[in-house]
């Protein structure tokens, strides 16, 4: 029976009349209006019969439209499958080229040939902003070496998020080949060189002239254009000593120390003992850091080729070091190691009075 609904409800209509036999309730028969039901409904559609596929006999069964519907059908997939591949390929020669690797060593080949061409111009471009700021096209041409010179065997040294480090063979005037190094950063979207050669000499006048607060602003103006350059932290290091501001002179000498471990440098030996010199005196003398100055003196006896002069001196420092941190005994043998190495008569002079003093029981 139909469920009433609200209409009907509201609505009254007669009751239906009781279905002759044979009648299936709620259906349409014959003769009677499918209004009267409220549907609409839609035929059946004609089945079709169906054709059953042209099959042909083979081995181990049947196979619609035989061997040339399966070749084709191989061949359909392999073709789907090379051009698959090919985009893959693609995809990732794409990605390879556009690494930050590919991209410095072939802008680094660039860089060279335009040196070794003398198309300063053009190598010039591939400065930073920062450093074409410091440094104008003429001075960067003026700095160029005139000794004959070649490169070869170019690779990445080191990869960071926003630095390249390039080494090539390089060789002057057919001598053999030496490493070189060439840094690359990320500057508004594009890899350059921070190129500081220029105020690095500059740096080296401004020592020479007994100049050290314009050392330091060039130092500083150096270490803006490349913070990872050891040489340029060393420099500011250095002013920063001379204008007797500790704190600071301990902060630059330190990072450049630790800038040597990282990325390769123009730092002689002499620099560096020169550097740890500077260090052990500041931890010494203005932070009363002993302990550390000591640790800065040990390592400086162990540089190689040291002159007498040299190993006087810092046992002289040392020895200073620990009678001021109370212990006698390593004083004394410091003073005794000295005085075989000392050869000024002041030297040897104030090695006894130091001995006589410390070896006084108090």
């Amino acid at each position: 029976m139909i469920p009433k609904t609200v209409i009907r409800r509201l609505n009254p209509q007669p009751p239906p009349q009781v279905p002759a036999p044979g009648e299936i309730p709620g259906l349409p028969q014959a003769g009677r209006s499918e209004q009267a039901y409220g549907l609409n409904p839609t035929p059946f559609p004609t089945r079709q019969p169906t054709q059953a596929p042209r099959t042909v006999p083979g081995k181990g069964g049947l196979m619609p439209n035989g061997p040339i519907y399966f070749i084709k059908s191989v061949v359909a997939i392999l073709f789907i499958l090379a051009l698959i591949g090919g985009g893959v390929l693609f995809a990732l020669q794409r990605r390879a080229a556009m690494r930050p690797e590919a991209i410095v060593t072939g802008l680094a080949q660039q860089y060279l040939t335009s040196l070794s061409n003398g198309d300063y111009a053009a190598a010039y471009a591939m400065l930073s902003q920062s450093a074409q700021a410091q440094s104008s096209l003429d001075e960067f041409r003026e700095l160029r070496d005139t000794t004959p010179w070649t490169w070869s065997s170019i690779s990445v040294a080191s990869v960071e998020p926003d630095a390249v480090m390039i080494q090539y063979d390089l060789s002057l005037a057919g001598g053999p080949p030496q490493k070189d190094y060439l840094l690359f950063v990320q500057e508004a979207g594009r890899w350059v060189r921070p190129y500081t050669w220029g105020l690095l000499k500059k740096i080296e006048g401004a020592f020479e002239r007994g100049d050290p607060d314009m050392a330091m602003l060039l130092a500083q103006a150096a270490v803006s254009v490349d913070s990872r350059d050891p040489m340029a932290r060393g420099y500011l290091c250095e002013a920063f000593y001379y204008r007797k501001v500790p704190q600071s002179a301990q902060k630059e000498c330190e990072e450049a120390l630790a800038l040597i471990q990282k990325y390769p440098s123009k730092l002689s030996l002499k620099s560096l003992y020169h550097l740890h010199a500077i260090l052990g005196d500041t931890y010494k003398n203005s932070l009363r850091a002993y302990d550390r100055a000591a640790d800065e003196y040990s390592l400086m006896l162990k540089f190689p080729a040291l002159s007498a002069e040299d190993q006087c001196e810092l046992l002289l420092a040392r020895a200073d070091t620990f009678s001021l941190m109370g212990r006698a005994p390593q004083a004394l043998s410091d003073l005794a190691g000295a005085a075989a190495v000392c050869a000024k008569p002041e030297d040897q002079q104030f090695i006894q009075k130091r001995q006589a003093e410390l070896s006084q029981p108090h």
